[in-house]
């Protein structure tokens, strides 16, 4: 390992380990108890945004069972860098959504399709009156529902300007705090983003002791669990499982095992489809989108008791060096 990469590697595991994660926790807490100020979530909804919609279905039940001072921020859609292929980002989420929907029984159909910019406009213009009159969570959900299904009236007379101008402070807050999409939340030093990491914060806020009484037990969206290497199922069928990874993603590096084990307990052949990173196709990957993932990553290793943090970034001649070992071995059957 050369100089360059040793420090990149000692930087990294400074970053991100789970002993500084802990340490900035315990220095939040002695900060936010010594001012008084209760426990305060910022939560950033983006109209048009499907897990947006599932969150605000969520929320409610959040801000009942946990001790919390809930803020919230209306925010456009991301900027181009991170989504560079709008159309399928937002066909792909809309798919995944109604997915995510269906395992909570929460309310959400694809329609194919995303609401027009006049629907769009009005449901900004009722989410920020909402908010203006302290109901965003009674009334989110609804505004939500009639926003999918195209049938928004124009009751709320916004004018465009605060409307605009509302968006724009809240991307502006959401950019402060270091992330870049909606349906995401932030606690003291750290992001949650959509339905299935919720659990983060639930079990975050249940350490700190900021359970309301006689709350539910129960995590609001428990994560779910893919069948282990012990299980078998059955599907019609010769199934395959594609997989799409990229040798510079940490997420690739703790999801091979699990990868494997869902094949196998299918009895499907596992295609390995491996991508060049975003970076050396021409696309922009920001401190924050890498900052984010990164974090993500640790905790869902640490969830799984996937070993990781002892990494270096492979980009470039590495990634095209595993590339071509990759390739060696599909062709041999050791893929």
């Amino acid at each position: 390992m050369g100089i360059r990469a040793a420090v990149q590697n000692r930087v990294t595991r400074a970053l991100f380990s789970i002993e500084r994660r802990d340490a900035n926790r315990r220095k939040a807490e002695r900060k936010r108890q010594s001012s008084g100020q209760p426990h305060t979530v910022e939560y950033f909804h983006e109209a048009g945004d499907p897990y947006s919609h599932l969150m605000a279905q969520l929320l409610p039940d959040v801000c009942q069972r946990y001790d919390i001072e809930l803020k919230v921020h209306l925010v456009p859609p991301p900027p181009d860098w991170a989504a560079p292929d709008r159309a399928r980002l937002e066909t792909y989420s809309r798919l995944d959504s109604a997915r995510l929907a269906k395992r909570a029984g929460l309310r959400f159909v694809d329609s194919g399709q995303q609401p027009s910019p006049d629907q769009l406009q009005i449901a900004r213009a009722q989410l920020l009156a909402a908010e203006a009159n302290a109901t965003f969570l009674e009334a989110a959900e609804e505004i939500g529902e009639q926003l999918w299904q195209g049938t928004l009236s124009a009751a709320d007379q916004v004018p465009a300007a605060n409307i605009k101008s509302t968006l724009a402070a809240g991307a502006a807050r959401r950019d402060e705090l270091g992330h870049y999409l909606g349906a995401t939340l932030y606690y003291a030093g750290e992001w949650y983003w959509g339905p299935d990491r919720l659990h983060y914060l639930e079990q975050r806020l249940r350490s700190l002791g900021a359970v309301s009484p006689g709350a539910d037990d129960a995590l609001i969206y428990p994560p779910a669990d893919a069948p282990s290497g012990d299980e078998t199922a059955s599907i019609d069928g010769a199934p395959e499982l594609h997989w799409y990874l990229s040798l510079r993603s940490p997420y690739t590096g703790i999801v091979g095992a699990r990868v494997k084990a869902l094949a196998d307990a299918y009895g499907a052949t596992l295609k390995l489809r491996y991508v060049l990173p975003m970076v050396m196709r021409g696309m922009k990957v920001p401190r924050k989108k890498g900052f984010y993932i990164m974090s993500d990553v640790v905790r869902e290793a640490e969830r799984r008791g996937v070993p990781f943090g002892n990494a270096v970034d492979p980009v470039g001649e590495p990634v095209e060096r595993g590339c071509a070992i990759l390739e060696e071995a599909i062709q041999r059957g050791k893929g």
